[in-house]
């Protein structure tokens, strides 16, 4: 029979600044289903205190799967809103959830497996099901500020209806929080979809940002920056002037010579009208074999067994500078290397 698991309230809350609300500590948990804790006066007082960056096999609950719920109560000050430059909308971030999520605020859903869903949605248990498994997604939601999920200035009660079908489970990655829409959220790279080319000793890529938002223009700076992830080095840097309309994509292409050493390349676009910025970090990959020797080497296996009066084929595996003739003492009565 499969447990379920509900998710706490919050008792305080942190204001990193007057645009995002920490909720690191707070939750409530239980390990029993019911669509009534997402309610705003459910009591919650008998559930127990959890963690949230941390799945909840560490904390007590190693052989629980099935549905989860995490709960908590958090004051939003119309302050959020007010002195953001982007007005219009809020952002809800839960982390990672392995494996799916129903995510509640207030008593009205507002989003599932980190996507924003409408209020009206039919609730049911097909949330589960969904193919792929998105337990390594991050959970990002907004929600319009003129949201009447919302309540400003009030408490507001968030709630997780978490389903783990097997192995670890809850909200296991990152600090949730409440904060501002900033432009830079807004932002697509495609770096990921675009391959590295490491022709002619160099490396080099096109890569291209994407303004997703319906509403506003994105101007600021784009800086590449290639460097040794061991030693720090500098190997390429490079700043490009940005200007995105919206729904409008800008394509910037790099080249510097390859250090054949393991490196990270750093995407960083800074907005100019918010602030805010946006990090995208690449990989290149580098070779760790040595290149071979010109001096003739055997590089097969040293000892070789097989079944006598069977056939045998062997080919020699061998490097060196080319080309290279072969030959063998003392081999057995029948067998002749060619």
């Amino acid at each position: 029979m499969k447990k379920i698991c509900l998710l706490a309230h919050l008792i305080t809350i942190s204001l990193l600044s007057a645009q995002t609300i920490q909720l690191k500590d707070g939750w409530k948990f239980s390990a029993t289903d019911n669509m009534n804790y997402s309610k705003t006066d459910y009591n919650d007082s008998q559930w127990q205190n959890i963690s949230v960056g941390k799945n909840w096999d560490d904390q007590g609950y190693e052989d629980l799967d099935g549905f989860a719920w995490y709960r908590i109560r958090v004051f939003i000050p119309s302050s959020l809103k007010e002195n953001s430059v982007l007005k219009d909308s809020i952002k809800i971030y839960l982390g990672k959830i392995d494996d799916y999520d129903q995510a509640y605020i207030n008593g009205h859903i507002f989003g599932i497996n980190g996507r924003n869903v409408s209020e009206n949605i039919p609730l049911d248990n097909s949330f589960s099901k969904e193919h792929p498994i998105p337990w390594n997604r991050e959970r990002k939601y907004t929600l319009a500020s003129n949201d009447p999920r919302i309540l400003w200035n009030q408490e507001n009660t968030i709630a997780i209806r978490v389903y783990d079908q097997g192995g670890l489970g809850g909200m296991f990655s990152g600090i949730p929080s409440i904060s501002s829409m900033t432009l830079s959220e807004y932002l697509l790279c495609n770096y990921k979809e675009e391959r590295f080319d490491y022709s002619k000793n160099n490396i080099s890529k096109t890569i291209s940002l994407k303004n997703t938002s319906a509403k506003y223009n994105l101007a600021g700076k784009l800086s590449i920056v290639a460097k040794n992830k061991l030693t720090g080095k500098i190997y390429f840097s490079k700043d490009h002037n940005v200007v995105l309309n919206s729904g409008s994509t800008q394509k910037f292409v790099y080249k510097y010579k390859n250090p054949n050493e393991p490196t990270t390349i750093t995407y960083k676009f800074y907005s100019t009208k918010d602030k805010s910025t946006g990090i995208f970090v690449d990989e290149p990959s580098y070779i760790l074999t040595p290149e071979p020797s010109p001096i003739p080497k055997i590089n097969g296996a040293k000892i070789y067994g097989q079944r006598s009066g069977k056939p045998l084929l062997y080919t020699i595996a061998a490097s060196g500078k080319r080309p290279m003739s072969f030959d063998a003492l003392n081999l057995p009565e029948g067998l002749s290397i060619d």
